[in-house]
């Protein structure tokens, strides 16, 4: 399928242009830059791809500066102008975003339409939300798009939508996508938002697609991804170039992206980088992402150990790392109920503890925790050392009266030193904080736990439109309080010469407090 250009009805101004949607949309209308200038508008390189190569299911991750939700809504707006009995829904995931895509993006340009065109295709413009043309179209702007037939759907940061409101992102894939025909059009950008939620869901599940060349049916999404390093305003004259200087964190991040992705950027494109991050600092990744992956690794809104794992990656201990024979492998648990049990492995090498594996699971007792651990020492070497756990293993009747979580382990052979009980949850996630700066992490056996750790964020308050200070309970704070259990006891567990101590475990006094 190439870009819609469904023949227009009903209008009288310049056959020419009923005829050529790309040439309307070269010529015809009128938007505000990014600093409120009035210029004409002409498709740019990315927009072109789009126009050329959209599909009835489309997800589009973006950069900043690209003009990917400006190109769709004037594209949708033109298609209701020039084709009669067109419905348009965009979807905005805020209140305000769906006012400023209203006025500036869709009214806008029609009021600055010639007014030939505008006495052709009349519009109800007294609506605040919505543009009702002569010829039966309309685009409708707003936060939810659930009831009517639509023919087009725009919606617009999926992504925070999903981190903030993920009840909202849900029904909008159940409810809104549902409102438009196999034949119509879908639309979804956004900007990355972490591993997880609708939006990551979408675009995950088309990649996929794409890398393995299925064929696609209308149902399926198209993936669209525009680096910033393919725009070509993003470089700079190569005098002003080479007065900027390349670091070694630069010069190893740029080599890595010509090895592993054959991406080879010019000084200038380097240059160009180098400036830019300095100004959005650990949120370049998200804002001029250079591959989808790294988009999705970018520090997030509401992340509470963003800026760690941000420096984490920049200082390249997300690596291969290898289980050390001879030193002790250390486990680090979050102990669930009916949730989640999550359990870190770690070696102390030196100054630094590697994250050699991650493991969770769900709704299993102390014996299938066991076998786990069975199943790795065989597998993989290890000789465990401590098994640490946090503050509230004494809670009773965890499998019946006068059951404790840690005497059910210890029948498993599972001795827990128990970790201190803290004043607050905010002297746990300080002492995570500034634990990171000792760890590396395996790339491939802690990929989940690191998933769970980028995710891992406050809670939102939608009445107050800000973040709480108490972290979301949504899977990820299981992997991110064992951590915190690391963090917490691991400098108890040496002493002066760096040699582990084997305390005696403990039993915890005390439940649920």
């Amino acid at each position: 399928m190439s870009s819609p250009n469904l023949r227009p009805r009903g209008c009288k101004y310049r056959a020419s242009w009923a005829d050529d949607q790309l040439q309307r949309l070269n010529s015809l209308y009128w938007i505000l830059d990014e600093n409120a200038n009035r210029i004409k508008f002409e498709l740019n390189w990315a927009q072109e791809i789009l126009y050329r190569d959209m599909w009835y299911r489309n997800v589009v991750l973006k950069g900043r500066q690209i003009g990917i939700t400006t190109f769709f809504c004037l594209w949708a707006l033109d298609t209701c102008i020039f084709n009669a009995n067109q419905q348009v829904g965009i979807i905005a995931h805020h209140v305000d975003d769906a006012k400023e895509i209203f006025l500036n993006k869709i009214k806008y340009p029609y009021d600055n339409l010639e007014e030939g065109i505008r006495q052709s295709i009349r519009a109800d413009t007294e609506k605040v939300d919505k543009l009702q043309f002569s010829n039966n179209s309309s685009v409708r702007v707003g936060t939810s798009m659930r009831s009517g037939t639509l023919q087009i759907l725009l919606v617009t940061e999926l992504g925070k939508m999903a981190r903030k409101y993920p009840e909202k992102a849900a029904e909008v894939k159940t409810g809104a996508f549902g409102t438009v025909h196999r034949s119509g059009v879908i639309v979804v950008e956004s900007t990355s938002e972490g591993k997880d939620g609708e939006f990551y869901a979408l675009v995950n599940n088309a990649r996929k697609k794409e890398q393995i060349g299925t064929v696609l049916n209308n149902l399926e999404f198209r993936f669209f991804f525009f680096a910033w390093w393919k725009h070509p305003k993003n470089i700079l004259p190569y005098q002003e170039a080479t007065r900027v200087v390349i670091n070694q964190r630069m010069i190893e991040y740029f080599d890595k992206l010509e090895h592993e992705y054959g991406i080879e950027l010019s000084r200038g494109q380097k240059a160009w980088y180098i400036l830019t991050e300095e100004v959005q600092g650990d949120r370049m990744r998200q804002e001029h992402p250079s591959t989808p992956d790294e988009a999705f690794e970018a520090k997030l809104e509401g992340a509470i150990f963003g800026k760690q794992m941000a420096r984490v990656r920049m200082d390249r201990r997300i690596t291969k790392v290898p289980h050390q024979d001879g030193i002790h492998v250390d486990t680090w648990w979050d102990i669930g109920r009916n949730d989640y049990t999550a359990i870190w492995f770690t070696q102390t090498v030196g100054r630094e503890l590697h994250a050699i594996d991650y493991f969770e699971s769900h709704l299993e007792v102390f014996s299938y925790y066991a076998g786990v651990l069975k199943d790795l020492a065989d597998e993989r070497g290890y000789r465990y050392g401590l098994h640490n756990g946090p503050h509230d293993l004494g809670v009773h009747e965890y499998l019946g009266p006068g059951t404790t979580r840690y005497s059910q382990a210890e029948q498993y052979g599972i001795k827990f030193n128990v970790a201190p009980r803290s004043r607050n949850k905010q002297d746990d996630l300080s002492a995570a904080r500034n634990f990171f700066s000792l760890m590396v992490f395996d790339e491939e056996r802690c990929a989940t736990g690191i998933s769970r750790l980028d995710n891992y964020r406050y809670a939102w308050d939608a009445t107050r439109g800000q973040w709480k200070d108490e972290p979301l309970k949504d899977g990820n704070d299981h992997c991110a309080d064992a951590f915190q259990v690391l963090a917490k006891m691991h400098h108890l567990q040496r002493v002066e010469t760096g040699r582990i101590i084997q305390l005696r475990p403990t039993p915890p006094t005390g439940g649920w407090t």
